[in-house]
């Protein structure tokens, strides 16, 4: 996320006056109060300036002034590497599709300086590219939400890799989520997979990452398990709920939307909303799931027969 700039305060100056051949005395007197004028008269001048901004750190990239970025993508299609950040710059090669780079700066325009295998090798046009999310995790994410109900539940997020997606040259991050929770001196505990899609996903002129948790042992019908969905904006640095795949299982409580700086952060933010989602039929459903052997299936609804004759 792009920082704001920061003021820099204006320091007080220290005020040195120099002596015009009087007494000491005399000198004493006239030095406090001349010095006592001036040093109000800087204090008023001082505030009265305009604050200066901080600005933006510039470094360059073969002669051309990049501000720095770091971020790591996959080319659409394949794109010529520029010298410069234009199309009559000098082209130095092809990145072919497929291919992951990271930027690290970016340049005026829509062009972004890249780098593979940490070798820094030009100026790639940036909408050929798309961002990756990057989900690896070292530690496990732990944490607690507190439910309607007076329910509570302690969750754990565990990173557990990659998977490709059928048709796309992206993956998914995957996790796996396990649960305690507990209501009224009883407890239960459930197991969940959370995925998020690698490469953001346009969405009403918006590119947002998909975060959705499904719990396996409940299906609809015998093709859909439960599953739902909270959309990350990485600009906005937002978590903002979106669906719920089977109906009779939402609150109809919409979660207000979360800021996150990280992508622990944006786990914990994305579960703790889906679970606020729920209402008490799914909670219901959930403490039984370890007294069910095989997985609940909710059966879609189906019409009447009408009687015959």
């Amino acid at each position: 996320m792009k920082m704001g700039e920061r003021p820099v305060a204006t320091k007080r100056q220290r005020i040195v006056c120099p002596s015009f051949g009087l007494t000491a005395r005399g000198l004493l007197v006239v030095f406090t109060a001349v010095c006592v004028w001036l040093g109000s008269s800087v204090t008023l001048w001082a505030a009265d300036q305009p604050v200066q901004a901080q600005k933006t750190e510039t470094l360059t990239f073969r002669g051309e002034p990049i501000e720095p970025f770091d971020g790591l993508y996959v080319v659409k299609t394949d794109v010529k590497i520029r010298a410069a950040p234009n199309t009559r710059s000098k082209r130095l090669g092809v990145l072919e599709e497929g291919l992951k780079v990271r930027a690290f700066g970016r340049a005026k325009g829509p062009w972004l300086a890249v780098k593979q295998d940490d070798e820094e090798i030009g100026f790639v046009y940036s909408p050929v590219l798309y961002r990756l999310f990057e989900g690896a995790l070292d530690d496990e994410v732990r944490g607690q939400v507190a439910l309607e109900g007076a329910r509570t539940c302690d969750y754990i997020i565990r990173y557990t890799g990659t998977s490709p997606v059928d048709g796309e040259f992206f993956e998914t991050s995957d996790y796996e989520v396990g649960w305690r929770c507990a209501q009224n001196d009883q407890t239960f505990e459930f197991e969940s997979f959370l995925f998020v899609t690698e490469a953001l996903i346009k969405k009403r002129r918006k590119s947002l990452y998909e975060v959705t948790l499904d719990i396996w042992e409940i299906q609809r019908g015998y093709e859909e398990v439960f599953s739902t969905t909270v959309k990350y904006d990485p600009n906005e640095a937002l978590a903002t709920f979106h669906s719920i795949s089977i109906d009779k299982f939402s609150s109809g409580i919409v979660p207000d939307e979360r800021t996150v700086t990280t992508v622990p952060d944006m786990l914990s933010a994305a579960v703790e909303m889906i679970v606020s989602s729920w209402n008490e039929e799914a909670w219901t459903v959930l403490k039984n799931l370890t007294n069910q052997p095989e997985p609940v299936v909710d059966e879609p609804d189906q019409p009447k027969e009408e009687p015959a004759g």
